[in-house]
């Protein structure tokens, strides 16, 4: 049934038995039925493959068949083990990795043999390089906020966690100071390399004002000023012996201040060591200059005496500096031209009206002080009875036409006689 005199004819490629026989014509008997066996060969494919080697983008990459024969109707499946075909979409792969990826696929179509193959794809690190941005500011003001420059970009979304750090502050002395990267090494996609920058602290600018000190002794210390515009790390040597210079300020030099109390003049010679700032040296001199000071106006006592009687001892009221004090007198109210109170007895002076003063000589911290005169008397003595011989009236006068002496002289040892005529005893 179903003979007929057209060819067979067939599509898929498979094994065929096509039978045929005579069919015989009105002379001749039929044949027997007989077959042949016919194959069509199932077709190779044209099968391309790529694989992917890049740094990593954080886009997800795999392998990529393209099937040109047959043009459609094929199946592609994938597996990531030799001989395994278990995946319908092919694997991909995002994150870096040393190790290489490889893929497995097969293509299979009808009427055509299955096709399989690998590819692989190889994902490395991205490079990236994080430079420190260099700095600077000037000692003493506050650090600017650190920054850094990448080359080779971060993917968007992607955080390294990127930090800076160093030990520059407004406190740090001028200098260079190391600015460090660190990052989150747990971030495997990138190949990391940091170049750390460096944060410059500049000196600042500094005056320095020094004074010197001119007054009056008051038996208080005295010392020069030196003042500067800078803070705690600016140290000042002293000294009052050399000249101190940038070689010898820390082996002449000391770090206390001398004073001078007495009077007279100290130099003082300073330098200022300033290595945060601008000049980082200053240096100078300046004199403690203290003139000796008045004793005020003290004042000289004197006390009267009667001539020939005790000789008292002048005195004078307090005053400070301890200087000599030589008293002088004088017959006129006048502080010139006097003469030394020494060695007076009682009756050294006539009886009379004199002026006594003080000088006190010069001292140490105290100029030389003459002192307002004051007055003292030398009375006069009474006469002693057995110092006067009383004259003697004459007997025997007779008128003679003359003048005539009336009494003996008398005498006085502590004065001079006179005498009277009077009318009657």
């Amino acid at each position: 049934d179903g003979w007929g005199e057209t060819i067979p004819a067939a599509t898929d490629a498979e094994t065929y038995y096509v039978w045929y026989m005579v069919k015989g014509d009105g002379n001749h008997a039929d044949t027997a039925p007989d077959c042949t066996e016919v194959i069509i060969e199932k077709a190779d494919m044209v099968v391309g493959v790529e694989g992917y080697e890049d740094n990593y983008d954080g886009a997800a990459h795999g392998i990529t068949v393209n099937v040109t024969k047959p043009s459609d109707n094929y199946t592609i499946s994938y597996g990531t083990k030799e001989g395994t075909y278990d995946l319908t979409t092919a694997p991909t792969y995002t994150h870096a990795s040393d190790e290489t990826n490889t893929v497995y696929f097969k293509v299979s179509a009808n009427g055509y043999n299955d096709h399989t193959g690998s590819a692989s794809v190889k994902i490395s690190k991205r490079p990236v390089t994080v430079t420190a941005d260099d700095k600077s500011t000037t000692y003493g003001t506050e650090t600017e906020p650190l920054t850094y420059t990448v080359s080779g970009n971060i993917i968007d979304g992607d955080d390294l966690s990127i930090q800076l750090d160093t030990e520059a502050s407004a406190s740090k002395p001028v200098g260079e100071y190391p600015i460090t990267v660190s990052y989150d090494t747990t971030k495997t996609d990138y190949a990391v390399t940091t170049v750390q920058g460096k944060y410059t602290i500049n000196a600042a600018d500094i005056t320095v004002t020094a004074s010197g000190y001119s007054g009056t002794y008051d038996g208080a210390a005295h010392g020069i000023t030196v003042e500067t515009s800078g803070d705690d790390t600016v140290t000042v040597y002293y000294s009052t012996e050399t000249e101190l210079n940038d070689e010898n300020y820390q082996t002449a030099g000391s770090t206390e201040n001398p004073t001078r109390t007495d009077a007279g003049t100290t130099t003082v010679y300073y330098y200022v060591s300033s290595q945060n700032y601008d000049p980082t040296s200053v240096h100078g001199s300046k004199d403690i200059v203290i003139s000796k000071a008045e004793v005020g106006t003290p004042t000289v006592s004197m006390n009267g005496y009667t001539y020939g009687g005790d000789v008292p001892t002048p005195s004078i009221s307090d005053f400070p500096g301890g200087g000599a004090v030589t008293y002088y007198y004088n017959t006129v109210d006048s502080t010139e031209s006097g003469t030394q109170w020494k060695d007076v007895t009682s009756t050294t002076l006539n009886a009379d009206e004199y002026f006594m003063y003080a000088v006190i000589a010069e001292s140490d911290n105290y100029n030389a002080y003459t002192t307002a005169t004051t007055s003292f008397t030398v009375d006069k003595a009474d006469q002693s009875p057995d110092s006067i011989t009383p004259p003697v009236g004459k007997t025997g006068l007779v008128y003679n036409g003359a003048k005539q002496e009336l009494v003996e002289a008398g005498s006085a040892a502590e004065g001079t006689m006179l005498y009277v005529l009077g009318s009657d005893a």
